[in-house]
C-alpha cells in the first residue's frame, strides 16, 4: 500500500512539473518540444480547427479568426468572415451569406457566390447553389454539376453523396457513382481505405471498404476516421481506439465531449479527462498529461495548445540516427 502511495506521489510530481520543462523524451527516441509563443498580450483561443495546414494555423480572438505561423507571427489578421483553415493553399470565407475562397495573402481568388462551401480536398471543394450540391476546382469552375441533396468532401478520390431518396453512395471525381446509394449516413469519407457509415436506423456506426462492403460491423455509438491505423470510437459515452480489424486496442476511458479531436498524428492523439486535454501514444499511455485548457491535433509536426492561459506550440523532434 505504501509503495502505491509513493508511486502515485511521484506521478503527481511529474505531472505538476511537466510544463516547467521545455522538452519531453518519448520512448521511440523523439523529443516533444514546448515553446511559449508569447501571444499573451491578446486573448487568443485554439480549437481542433487550429491544426497547421500549409504552414498556417487558424486561431480565434473575440469571435474573429486569424492565422499564425509556427513562430507565432500573425500572418493574416483577425477578421469576421473566415470559416475554414487553409487547405491546398486556399481558405473558405463568407460575406453576406455567400461563400468564397482566399489565398495565403488574404486575397479573394474565388468570389463570394455559393450558398455553402467546404474546404478543398483532393483538388475539389463541395459547394451548394439553389439547394443542390456539386463540386468546383481551384479556378471556381463547376466540375461535378449541382445534383446532390447532400454531400461530403472528397477523400482518397471518392466523396459521399446523397440522392433524392436520402440514401448515400460514393462518387468518383468525374461524377460517376462507384458505390451505390445504400447508406443512411456517411461520416466524412475514406481514410486509409475505410469510411464510417450508418446502415440502418439503429444509430450504430461501422466501416466499409472501397467496394462498399461492411468490414467493421455497425456497433459503435460514434467513430472518427482512421489515422495511422487507428480510429477513435465511443462506447458507453467513453472514447477509446480500434484497429482496422475492429478490435479495441486502447480501452474506452476518455471523455466523450472532446471526441472530435481524437486522431493520431505523429504517433500522438489528443484526449480529454475531467474537462482538460492531453496527449496519448499508441499504447494508450498519457505522454502529455490532461492539463491543457485547449488543444488542436498534431499536423505538419506541430500542435497548438493553451496552458494556464498561454498559447504553446508543441513540436516533435526526430531522434538522431
Amino acid at each position: 500500500m505504501r509503495r502505491k502511495i509513493l508511486l502515485f506521489s511521484l506521478l503527481c510530481l511529474v505531472v505538476t512539473s511537466l510544463f516547467a520543462q521545455t522538452e519531453i523524451k518519448l520512448k521511440d527516441g523523439r523529443t516533444i518540444i514546448l515553446n511559449n509563443l508569447n501571444l499573451n498580450e491578446v486573448e487568443i483561443s485554439v480549437t481542433n480547427d487550429s491544426k497547421f495546414s500549409d504552414g498556417l494555423a487558424r486561431v480565434f480572438q473575440n469571435g474573429k479568426v486569424g492565422f499564425i505561423d509556427k513562430t507565432g507571427k500573425i500572418v493574416i489578421p483577425f477578421q469576421l468572415n473566415v470559416f475554414g483553415g487553409f487547405s491546398e493553399g486556399l481558405a473558405l470565407v463568407q460575406q453576406n451569406e455567400k461563400y468564397g475562397f482566399i489565398d495565403k495573402t488574404g486575397k479573394i481568388v474565388i468570389p463570394y457566390q455559393f450558398e455553402y462551401a467546404s474546404d478543398f480536398s483532393d483538388g475539389l471543394a463541395l459547394v451548394q447553389q439553389n439547394g443542390k450540391y456539386g463540386f468546383i476546382d481551384k479556378t471556381g469552375k463547376i466540375v461535378i454539376p449541382y445534383q446532390f441533396y447532400s454531400a461530403n468532401s472528397f477523400s482518397e478520390g471518392l466523396a459521399a453523396v446523397q440522392d433524392s431518396n436520402r440514401k448515400y453512395g460514393f462518387t468518383d471525381k468525374i461524377g460517376k457513382i462507384v458505390i451505390p446509394y445504400q447508406f443512411r449516413i456517411v461520416e466524412e469519407g475514406f481514410f486509409e481505405g475505410l469510411a464510417a457509415v450508418y446502415q440502418d436506423a439503429k444509430n450504430k456506426v461501422g466501416f466499409v471498404d472501397k467496394t462498399g462492403e461492411i468490414v467493421i460491423p455497425c456497433q459503435f455509438e460514434w467513430v472518427s476516421h482512421f489515422s495511422e491505423g487507428l480510429a477513435a470510437v465511443s462506447q458507453n459515452e467513453k472514447i477509446g481506439f480500434i484497429d482496422k480489424t475492429g478490435k479495441i486496442v486502447i480501452p474506452c476511458q476518455f471523455d466523450w465531449q472532446y471526441a472530435n479531436q481524437s486522431h493520431f498524428s505523429e504517433g500522438l492523439a489528443a484526449v480529454s479527462q475531467n474537462g482538460k486535454y492531453g496527449f496519448i501514444d499508441k499504447t494508450g499511455k498519457i505522454v502529455i498529461p490532461c492539463q491543457l485548457e485547449e488543444s488542436s491535433d498534431f499536423s505538419e509536426g506541430a500542435a497548438l495548445v493553451k496552458k494556464d492561459g498561454k498559447i504553446v506550440l508543441i513540436k516533435i523532434k526526430s531522434s538522431k540516427k
